[in-house]
């Protein structure tokens, strides 16, 4: 029996506990419904060789809301019942 063994497990679980690291952004962004999935998983992998890009990434997979909803657009007529509609003219006083 080789005594090396337990040095190869070692290595083999730090490797899969690398790799597991590498894509968590990615699979952060996809559980959460991000636009921008595909490249943030690709900044997670890339963040093996230059590790910057890996705190890009999980930071970047944080900033949109879940499932793609983006900030609420306001309403001009919601919020200001008196308000002019869109595309009319503007009075202007001289």
């Amino acid at each position: 029996m080789n005594p090396d063994w337990p040095i190869i497990a070692l290595i083999v679980a730090l490797l899969l506990f690398v790799c597991l690291l590498a894509a968590a952004p990615g699979s952060i962004a996809r559980k959460r419904g991000h636009r921008a999935a595909a490249a943030i998983s690709l900044c997670g992998w890339l963040g093996l060789l230059v590790w910057p890009l890996w705190f890009v990434a999980l930071i970047w997979a944080y900033t949109e809301k879940s499932n793609g909803e983006t900030e609420r657009k306001i309403e001009f007529r919601d919020e200001w019942p008196n308000a002019p509609k869109r595309g009319a003219p503007v009075r202007r006083s001289r």
